[in-house]
């Protein structure tokens, strides 16, 4: 992992985009990378080594030889076409794997990062937005790459933090000393200082501003919010060697900290965002030198009128390290997870798979970050106005102008479900409030009309004789598929012709007799007659209103029919969608500002949806569940293209699955994981988290391997808690469902919901609270007020940044090797008692096929496709285990293509673990309910791809205790079913809250009591 807080002396960011003067040559030059580069020759490169300038290659651009069997480095060249940057690591044949780490930064936000070759362990982190940090972990003769831009002009800088690494520069592979700068293609290093006030507009130019005037001497230092929709805490010190002279404030409000009660040194910590800026003017005594640290990670300080880009901390005069009197505040915090971890229990990612990211900062906001959820019930403007992310359907529009108009910050994803029909209350059917309007039925899905073959049906059957179009009995072939109340179509020329279609409502069905009694004819639809041998067939219903009959869904599916104009349905829905997701219920322009979309019941198998829907989906009167014979998931691949339809015609949109099982890896944001972590019913007060582990592989498989980004993956809450009991089906006894799931979602970088199906707002005091040094309120939660919520408003991003990935909290020697249960799961030797049912396995060797060690279990393709998820498998060594006892499974698994397999220890427990096409590790834990011994199995029916598993280990034990620490915040996690206590290492504080939670008592404590399935919110004093 990549510790992004780090000192003056690894990092890069303290020289970014410096200017080098080239005196060695009689002057100086900029070449500004991006540009395309002159040809051969044109251009002299210079490298700055210690004590002396150096000629080095005569050119930057064009790939160099690579040695990989005998070299080990990192490499960087430009592609002299297009100017796209390229960073390769070698191992130079080493049989230890070797991690080449850097990181390059930038003064404006990186354009493209691809990856290529790289594995799980590899990391490409484009999480700051204008920086890259990497690890490339490689071995023997391979070799790991990224190609990478900055805008046209932007300033970089490469740096390599790991120990010993060389860099190689060109096609002449000219070693440099690092930082090297992509600007110069020297030495990253420090301006000369000059004076005078830089030009920047504060509505657009984020960052921090830093220059003296030139006849006073005084020196002044502005942060911009640059337009950003999210207020942030500005942090840092001024340090001089003799008492300031003055100090000023500029343009700072109440919940702004500016302390200078040491005389030589100023501490600041400003809020600022949107098109604002506060500051500070001082004055340094005669022969004073001072340092400025920004204290917060900060990347740059742009210094003096060329706003030169300097990284804190740094001398005030000289733009270099501090020296001498000026001493810098105290590091601050770094990642605290523990050095030992044991590998095959560290199932937390830091990096991720981006390759093509949207103009959006909505990766950038701090913790904790909040979204209303699927909106049921409406509050005050002003109490929406303090979430990040509002949903809401095309006729809430002007609801969401409203909320936008107090805090412009907020973004608005439209709710959408490409399952189903759910347009049928409003009040015209040309309405689009609710999705695609539905007002009759022609040849064409087009305007208010829908082409009846682009509805979804069940198994049909065929009509015994000729009907008039005034008929309301139908006698079929078979009656046993139809259900009273429910609408069928009724169609000429075979099946899948939908010639004269016409929907019906079905009022009694009589089974012994074959007949259908009719309640109406010609439902949205002309009424005609059908001759025998015409095809009935019953709509399939959606989830979302599943018990209304005019809730039909769509078929999705590659095999959906074409109407009149060549088009399927998902054709027909991408390109609607596309023109009217911004728009309001009759298709008007509103003042609201959509940024994205979130779907519902987007389901990658239809059997995931639930509800019996019983469907055939190419309309052959046959029950297929969206699979062909051959194991092709029609329905996921026609939601797969439907996705990828919309990506293109909405290139710059945020777009969001809206349940688990939902995949779009390279088309989607991310999804919404409904109901999080809960099991059965989601609005239960009763908790079930049988499945939880499966449901956290889902999480870190749509925050770490997705190739769209920036990542939105929302974890959407709906159980009922003490604070919000309303239509509870028992009563609760406390808010413990909320923290759980609440800290779970602080485990990664998702955004977390609360359904207000039971309030209006379910405001938590965790969602914000006064972390401002030296308030008198700190560490208080911010009472919600709905009529003005501005002090939420400024401290709801209270947590700040990560400091690190989450990390396992368990007793190191519970978990040592040498207490693993299992025997054969390394699989560096033969494969022993493990075996295949209806797939071949064997002992894979190949590189990049095993994770540790020197092998791997490989598990072929189905022998005969199955679609059922136990209908093949591979089955290891049994294990002992006592009833009433816990457990844990770990392994390390990987697929050719995405997917999920079934986890699980004889009957014990079977959890869906999601798998992506790179190395993983998995974890999943359970209690005994039998004693006996017990086969380890990995199902993985239903989805034919090739899966590697390696490092299987089984403990006594649970090991699903969770860590992680914030800028201001720390946030433990027992998923465990028994209490749990756990040392914090630190003193650490509750949160005083509003009297929502007795919990939050403003304690002090450095070790925590944590009940089963539930959190401690603390925070850093």
């Amino acid at each position: 992992m990549i510790d992004r807080r780090t000192s003056l002396a690894r990092s890069p960011r303290a020289l970014a985009g410096a200017t080098l003067r080239l005196r060695s040559i009689g002057g100086s030059f900029r070449l500004r990378h991006g540009h395309k580069l002159p040809g051969a020759g044109a251009l002299l490169l210079l490298a700055w080594l210690p004590g002396t300038w150096v000629q080095a290659a005569p050119e930057v651009c064009g790939a160099p030889s690579l040695q990989a069997s005998s070299e080990s480095a990192v490499l960087l060249w430009q592609d002299c076409a297009t100017g796209v940057w390229t960073v390769t690591a070698t191992a130079g044949g080493s049989q230890v794997p070797i991690a080449h780490s850097g990181a390059i930064t930038g003064s404006q936000g990186v354009t493209t990062v691809v990856r290529r070759l790289l594995e799980a362990n590899d990391v490409v982190d484009v999480s700051g937005s204008t920086d890259i940090d990497f690890q490339l972990n490689v071995f023997g003769s391979w070799y790991d790459a990224f190609d990478f831009s900055y805008p046209d002009g932007a300033e970089a800088c490469v740096d390599l933090t790991s120990t010993g690494a060389q860099l190689l520069v060109g096609p002449g592979r000219t070693p440099v000393t690092t930082p090297f700068s992509l600007l110069t293609l020297g030495a990253c290093g420090a301006s000369d200082f000059s004076c005078g006030a830089p030009s920047y507009n504060a509505s657009t130019d984020a960052g921090t501003f830093l220059w003296q005037d030139c006849d006073s001497g005084q020196w002044s230092l502005r942060i911009a919010g640059g337009g950003h929709q999210t207020y942030a805490t500005n942090s840092g010190a001024v340090v001089a060697d003799q008492s300031f002279l003055s100090v000023s404030p500029v343009s700072l409000e109440a919940n702004d900290g500016l302390d200078t009660s040491d005389p030589s040194r100023i501490d600041y910590d400003l809020i600022v965002g949107g098109v604002y800026q506060d500051g500070l003017n001082f004055r340094l005594a005669g022969g004073s030198s001072a340092c400025l640290d920004t204290g917060n990670g900060d990347a740059n300080v742009f210094v003096g009128p060329g706003r030169s880009a300097v990284g804190a901390p740094f001398d005030l005069l000289t733009l270099g390290e501090c020296g001498g009197g000026s001493n810098p505040p105290d590091d601050p915090p770094t990642d605290p997870t523990p050095t030992g971890q044991y590998p095959y229990l560290t199932d937390a990612q830091s990096g991720d798979r981006v390759t093509t990211s949207l103009p959006s900062d909505i990766d950038d906001v701090p913790f904790p970050r909040l979204s209303t959820g699927d909106t049921k019930g409406y509050g005050t403007a002003q109490q929406f106005s303090k979430y990040d992310v509002v949903h809401l359907k095309g006729f809430s529009f002007g609801y969401l102008d409203d909320v936008q108009a107090i805090n412009p910050e907020v973004k608005g994803f439209r709710f959408f479900c490409p399952l189903e029909y759910q347009g049928w209350p409003e009040s015209n059917a040309c309405y689009q409030g609710s999705g695609m309007p539905f007002g009759g039925t022609g040849p064409a899905s087009q305007g208010c009309n829908m082409y009846a073959g682009h509805w979804l049906y069940a198994p049909g059957s065929r009509l015994r004789s000729w009907v008039s179009a005034g008929a309301t009995t139908l006698q079929v072939d078979d009656a046993s598929g139809f259900t009273a109340g429910r609408y069928v179509v009724i169609y000429d020329g075979g099946p899948g012709a939908f010639n004269n279609a016409e929907h019906v409502r079905v009022q009694s069905v009589n089974r012994s007799n074959n007949t259908l009694t009719l309640a109406s004819r010609g439902y949205k639809s002309t009424a005609v007659s059908h001759a025998a041998g015409s095809i009935v067939a019953e709509h399939v219903l959606g989830n979302g209103e599943a018990q209304n009959p005019l809730n039909w869904a769509y078929n999705l599916s590659t095999a959906s029919p074409r109407d009149a104009s060549g088009r399927t349905l998902g054709e027909v829905m991408a390109a609607w969608l596309a023109e009217n997701y911004d728009l309001g219920e009759r298709g008007n322009v509103t003042g609201a500002r959509i940024d994205g979309i979130l779907f519902d019941s987007d389901f990658h198998f239809l059997e995931q949806s639930g509800h019996n829907k019983q469907p055939d989906v190419n309309n052959d009167l046959v029950l297929d569940n969206g699979i062909a014979a051959d194991g092709t998931n029609l329905w996921g691949e026609g939601v797969e293209r439907f996705y990828r339809l919309l990506r293109q015609r909405l290139p710059n949109v945020i777009i969001t699955g809206g349940v688990t099982e939902a995949r779009g890896y390279d088309s989607l944001n991310g999804t919404q994981l409904e109901g999080f972590p809960k099991s059965g019913n989601f609005n239960s007060a009763v908790p079930d988290y049988r499945d939880l582990d499966g449901k956290l592989s889902a999480y870190l498989v749509n925050m770490h391997h997705r190739g769209m980004g920036p990542r939105y993956t929302e974890l959407s809450s709906k159980m009922p808690t003490l604070a919000y009991p309303n239509q509870a089906d028992v009563w609760p006894t406390s808010n413990a469902p909320f923290r759980f799931s609440f800290g779970l979602a602080l485990m990664n970088d998702g955004y977390f919901s609360q359904e207000n199906w039971n309030t209006d707002d379910a405001w938590y005091d965790e969602y914000a609270v006064d972390v401002v040094p030296g308030s008198s309120t700190f560490g208080q939660a911010i009472a919600s007020n709905p009529s003005n919520e501005s002090a939420i408003r400024r401290h709801k991003g209270w947590m700040g940044y990560p400091l690190g990935p989450s990390y396992r909290v368990y007793d190191e020697a519970s978990f040592a090797p040498e207490r693993n249960l299992l025997s054969g799961g390394s699989f560096d030797s033969a494969l022993g008692d493990w075996s295949g049912r209806n797939v071949s396995v064997y002992r894979d060797t190949s590189p990049g096929d095993f994770l540790d060690g020197s092998g791997a279990l490989h598990i072929s393709r189905h022998n005969s496709f199955t679609a059922s998820k136990s209908g093949a498998q591979v089955v290891g060594p049994s294990v002992r285990l006592t009833a009433g006892r816990e457990y844990t499974l770990a392994f390390a698994a990987k697929s050719s293509e995405p997917r999920t397999l079934q986890a699980a220890v004889g009957w014990q427990t079977v959890q869906k673990m999601e798998v992506p096409d790179a190395w993983v590790r998995r974890v999943v834990t359970f209690r005994a309910t039998g004693t006996g011994s017990y086969d380890i199995r990995f199902e993985v029916g239903r989805e034919n791809t090739e899966v590697w598993i390696d490092s299987v280990y089984v403990f006594e034990g649970n090991a699903n205790v969770f860590r992680r620490d914030f800028d201001n915040a720390v946030v433990v996690v027992n998923a465990t079913p028994t209490r749990r206590t756990v040392a914090l290492g630190e003193t650490l504080r509750r949160i005083r809250g509003t009297g929502q939670d007795s919990i939050n008592n403003g304690a002090s404590l450095n070790q925590v009591t944590i009940d089963p399935y539930d959190a401690a919110i603390l925070i850093r004093p």
